[in-house]
């Protein structure tokens, strides 16, 4: 009898204990208790990633990177069949390097060699790409030598103007400007090579200020020797 008495309150007290911890955990989930909070923005946020990661079925896309762009490099057009022979030059002028040249196939009877499809070069930090002037390229591309003139400069930074200007003469351009101390702080120099290309040089001058800079270009501009 005193066992059965025993089990019974045993039973009793598991009863109560059991009805104590339930109520417990309703009063939790009820509650906006920090602990609560905290664990329901948890799984709102895992669920929210899981949402995200489908649309209409099919796993989303990352955004694409932002655009960016490398260096221009200009293309020059050179009357054929010279374009070799402009590689040659600008190795002797600016001490070009020969990076690539794919060739054309003979197109005509008359053809002595191969046209240049695309040239790459380069000198120091810059780079040029060349090519023969051929009928395949369309109706606007054309040579300068072909044009009778050209609507641009090819500009040329280095560190010693006057013996860049003085090689490419030496190596067949023709001088267009004479080197000489410039108002907005450069030592610069123009010149043409064999093939209707413009070219300029220059070279930073050494502690010229900006103020310098807009002082002598107020006295140019005075005088009347360039443009307002």
């Amino acid at each position: 009898l005193l066992l059965l008495l025993l089990l019974a309150i045993i039973a009793v007290s598991s009863l109560c204990f059991a009805l104590l911890c339930s109520s417990s955990v309703f009063c939790f989930l009820l509650a906006d208790t920090p602990e609560r909070l905290i664990m329901a923005e948890s799984i709102d946020q895992q669920n929210g990633a899981a949402q995200s990661a489908v649309v209409n079925g099919a796993s989303a896309k990352a955004p694409p990177p932002p655009l960016s762009y490398g260096l221009v490099v200009p293309r020059l057009i050179i009357q054929a069949p010279r374009a070799s022979e402009a590689i040659h030059f600008y190795k002797r002028a600016f001490g070009a390097e020969e990076v690539r040249k794919p060739l054309l196939a003979k197109r005509r009877a008359d053809q002595e060699q191969p046209l240049i499809l695309h040239a790459h070069l380069k000198f120091g930090d810059a780079e040029i790409m060349l090519c023969d002037e051929a009928e395949c390229m369309g109706p606007n591309l054309k040579s300068p030598l072909h044009l009778k003139g050209t609507t641009a400069t090819l500009h040329i930074e280095t560190n010693d103007v006057d013996a860049a200007f003085a090689r490419a003469l030496e190596a067949g351009a023709t001088t267009v400007e004479e080197v000489s101390d410039r108002f907005w702080g450069h030592r610069y120099g123009r010149l043409a090579d064999p093939f209707g290309f413009d070219w300029s040089l220059a070279t930073p001058i050494k502690d010229f200020t900006e103020a310098a800079a807009v002082a002598t270009e107020e006295a140019v501009v005075q005088d009347g020797t360039v443009d307002q």
